[in-house]
């Protein structure tokens, strides 16, 4: 029997929602918040139906904790090209997790390009 496929975002997708975040967060002070000087949490989160979202924060505020899952750290000084090289750690994780699962990974994550 064939291994379901499971659907994720390609590189650019997420590194537009890790930069999306990243601007944000520069935009308020939660890089003066106590802690936030070693980065703040950045998740990216595939169900089985192919949705996806980025999360960032305490992880033990997500609404869902379904599907499978990357994680990394996001820092005050982060970049637009760090947000690429972020996309694809988060990316790299959830078809890992995808594998370990006995699922496929569909689209062509498989080739990430950071400079996406």
């Amino acid at each position: 029997m064939k291994a379901r496929i499971i659907e994720v975002p390609s590189a650019r997708e997420v590194k537009k929602a890790v930069n999306e975040i990243r601007v944000e967060l520069n935009r308020t002070d939660v890089w003066t918040l106590d802690g936030a000087e070693d980065g703040v949490d950045i998740r990216l989160q595939v169900e089985l139906d192919g949705s996806w979202r980025v999360l960032w924060g305490d992880p033990g505020y997500d609404q869902s904790h379904k599907g499978f899952w990357g994680s990394a750290g996001l820092m005050a000084d982060s970049t637009a090209s760090d947000a690429g090289v972020i996309a694809c750690e988060l990316l790299d994780q959830v078809e890992d997790s995808i594998a370990e699962a006995g699922f496929e990974v569909g689209h062509d994550a498989l080739f990430h390009v950071a400079a996406e």
